[in-house]
């Protein structure tokens, strides 16, 4: 697989949640993939994305994280580069993981049926059309979970200002690194408890 030589990565995990990620890779010459059914080639993209599904479903790769931001396509060779690889495993390829990569990958509803069809054919399933309708399905239900998310999201983010105790990295004068809280959070959760 095509993928650039990656230089670092960082999971921030609290209360055993992944809250953020960074990576950091070298520089790719390709086109991010983020709106291909549009493109003048969109049918080369789709076949290119559905053989790159294939491939890692046959070497067991599971990405976490496969949507068209993390693919860079190369129109001169046809190749896709994937990036953000630093949650990609080697795990049993089924059903769940081929539910998981549909839904992250989806653009609209008649890309992501394009797009399973061929995978299906490719494949060589018989009737591509039952997975083009479960792909659309997988993808929906995605959606469904991450606007609920977004409408809970306030609370979290106060309720992480007045009880999550945030703590500041400072160095001493020895070299040795001390964690104190930060002030500004104290200073919020005493006006708080103050008024309630």
């Amino acid at each position: 697989f095509l993928t650039p030589e990656p230089l670092a990565c960082v999971d921030v995990v609290r209360w055993g949640f992944l809250r953020q990620s960074h990576y950091l890779c070298l520089h790719d010459e390709g086109k991010p993939m983020r709106a291909w059914p549009a493109w003048e080639n969109s049918e080369q993209a789709c076949n290119a994305i559905a053989r790159l599904m294939l491939r890692l479903s046959e070497a067991g790769v599971c990405h976490h994280d496969l949507n068209a931001s993390n693919l860079l396509w190369h129109p001169d060779s046809g190749e896709i580069s994937l990036i953000d690889v630093n949650r990609a495993r080697f795990e049993q390829y089924g059903p769940q993981t081929e539910k998981l990569n549909f839904s992250q990958i989806h653009e609209d509803d008649a890309s992501t049926a394009r797009l399973a069809r061929t995978y299906a054919l490719l494949r060589g399933d018989e009737n591509p059309d039952v997975l083009a309708g479960q792909a659309v399905k997988w993808a929906h239900k995605l959606q469904r979970r991450k606007r609920g998310k977004r409408l809970f999201k306030p609370f979290i983010d106060l309720s992480r200002k007045l009880f999550v105790k945030q703590t500041t990295l400072t160095a001493t004068d020895k070299g040795n690194t001390r964690i104190t809280p930060s002030n500004t959070i104290i200073q919020q959760r005493k006006k708080y408890n103050r008024n309630n």
